[in-house]
């Protein structure tokens, strides 16, 4: 199996030897910079905290920035999960193949998660607030993680469309 995202040849970007990244990971700052000129609501995905506020933020979705740039939503929800084991002590993680296979499988599955909602998801996972990791890190845990939280993003969503609702049967 390929373990580099995309078989495109890499040229040297500013990011590869100012912030230590691989060709693969420069290439995605690179995507990230050319999708902010699309939807200016990226910029505010670094002050998002919160599960309302990434609602709020309306950042697109990983099927959006596929299709603006192929691969482009696995490539950072990859670069996400390689941040997130640099963060933590975690002696059982994830192969090279096994990240691109998670990126997949978790791009292809919750497709419609925006990038403010990976924001939170990492941010909630490297904060411990999905529960203990028991020194392993793999494709079923990440998965759960994902779960969790599209659960409580169907919830919220509900929760505030019944709002909207009981707000117009008063106004009748």
């Amino acid at each position: 199996m390929e373990s580099n995202y995309s078989t495109a040849k890499h040229t040297p970007s500013k990011y590869t030897s100012y912030l230590g990244l691989t060709p693969d990971q420069a290439d995605l700052v690179d995507t990230i910079q050319s999708l902010r000129k699309s939807w200016e609501s990226i910029e505010q995905i670094p002050n998002v905290r919160t599960l309302e506020q990434a609602i709020a933020v309306n950042t697109p979705t990983i099927a959006q920035v596929n299709k603006a740039k192929e691969a482009a939503g696995r490539q950072l929800i990859g670069l996400h999960i390689i941040q997130l084991v640099n963060a933590l002590n975690v002696a059982n993680t994830l192969t090279s193949d096994q990240l691109v296979q998670a990126a997949r499988l978790l791009s292809d599955e919750y497709w419609y998660l925006t990038l403010a909602d990976l924001k939170v998801i990492f941010t909630n996972a490297m904060l411990g607030k999905y529960g203990e990791l028991y020194n392993r890190l793999d494709v079923q845990v990440i998965s759960g993680w994902f779960a969790q939280y599209s659960l409580a993003r169907t919830n919220a969503h509900e929760h505030k469309s019944n709002q909207l609702h009981e707000q117009n049967k008063e106004k009748r």
